[in-house]
């Protein structure tokens, strides 16, 4: 993690997907998981939405531009190895290495709304692995589990 003073965040963290040392997870390199990148993504726009609140004198002008990036998908496989009772209905591969997308949150957004924003995040990434396009309503349903911190 890194802050500036101008106002800018960094975040970097590994995938789940390759370090997460359980018995159900995925070799490193070869997989990712929809559901923890859906977590993860909301994660970070809720957690930014919150450091802005307490820095921000103007909420209803402020808007918070996000920029996830991720990288080594190339020959990944899409999957739900952490929440087994998730399923796809067959493997998708990845054929490109990167992907940044980019979303501008506005600070006064309700936290009902993070969930539209993490799906605008996440829709170029999971088109990568042939087209997968994920539910709005799973998308709903995860977000709001976060949110709601019932995991």
């Amino acid at each position: 993690m890194r802050k500036e003073p101008s106002g800018r965040f960094y975040l970097r963290r590994a995938l789940q997907d390759d370090v997460a040392g359980t018995e159900r997870a995925p070799s490193p390199n070869t997989a990712l998981d929809f559901g923890l990148t859906i977590l993860r993504t909301a994660e970070a726009i809720a957690v930014g939405k919150s450091f802005a609140s307490a820095l921000v004198t103007d909420p209803e002008t402020t808007i918070l531009e996000f920029a996830f990036r991720w990288k080594g998908l190339a020959g990944r496989y899409l999957s739900s190895w952490a929440n087994p009772g998730r399923s796809l209905s067959y493997r998708r591969i990845a054929k490109q290495d990167e992907i940044t997308c980019l979303v501008a949150v506005p600070l006064d957004t309700s936290p009902d709304a993070i969930s539209t924003y993490t799906k605008e995040a996440i829709a170029s990434l999971f088109a990568l692995f042939e087209g997968f396009e994920i539910a709005d309503k799973v998308v709903d349903d995860l977000v709001g589990k976060l949110l709601e911190r019932k995991l």
